[in-house]
């Protein structure tokens, strides 16, 4: 497998301090471990983040962000809500592993560090603006959202693990909210 290339070293330590938290935990983050993982030194560290605080502020979005992206390359067809619960449902591997540290940083840090969760409003913010440009009425736009974060909150907290059909099960009941649902350009007609 090919090293994976960065647009700037900035996603560069984005990306390993998402390693580290999905490997080694929250609690255990450091700009040693960070930097190290990065392979650069903590004065490029310090360059780009003054703190570890705006470095998670900075994971949140970035996370948040990525998910954005992975969704709207599969959406081009403007079925976005569908693809977001597609992928939401069923993710797995590293796109799972991105919504658990996601979902760590948010539970672990906020508390001490509450503007972290300003990166998480923000992105929620985009995402429902994403499904409602699309059409999506309000409702169903926010039920779909809260679905899918209770979803990502039991699997990063291991509290609930489902099974492959489990999941099939939710994403076919969010299909049906969907698609039982007239979008907002359907009632505009």
């Amino acid at each position: 497998m090919a090293p994976r290339q960065y647009e700037n070293a900035r996603a560069k330590i984005l990306d390993a301090a998402v390693r580290v938290i999905t490997r080694d935990g929250v609690s255990r983050l450091s700009v040693d471990l960070v930097a190290a993982e990065a392979g650069i030194s903590k004065g490029g560290f310090f360059y780009h983040f003054k703190t570890k605080v705006s470095l998670l502020g900075a994971v949140v979005e970035y996370l948040h962000d990525e998910v954005g992206r992975t969704i709207a390359e599969h959406a081009g067809d403007g079925d976005w809500l569908r693809r977001y619960v597609e992928w939401g449902v069923l993710a797995e591997g590293a796109d799972a592993d991105r919504m658990s540290a996601l979902l760590r940083v948010l539970l672990l840090a906020a508390d001490d560090n509450p503007a972290i969760l300003d990166g998480a409003r923000a992105a929620n913010t985009r995402t429902i603006g994403a499904a409602l440009a699309q059409g999506a009425d309000a409702g169903t736009a926010l039920v779909v959202q809260l679905t899918l974060d209770g979803l990502w909150l039991n699997q990063a907290l291991g509290t609930l693990t489902l099974d492959r059909a489990e999941r099939l099960s939710i994403r076919d009941s969010l299909f049906r909210l969907i698609d039982s649902t007239p979008s907002t350009k359907d009632t505009q007609r």
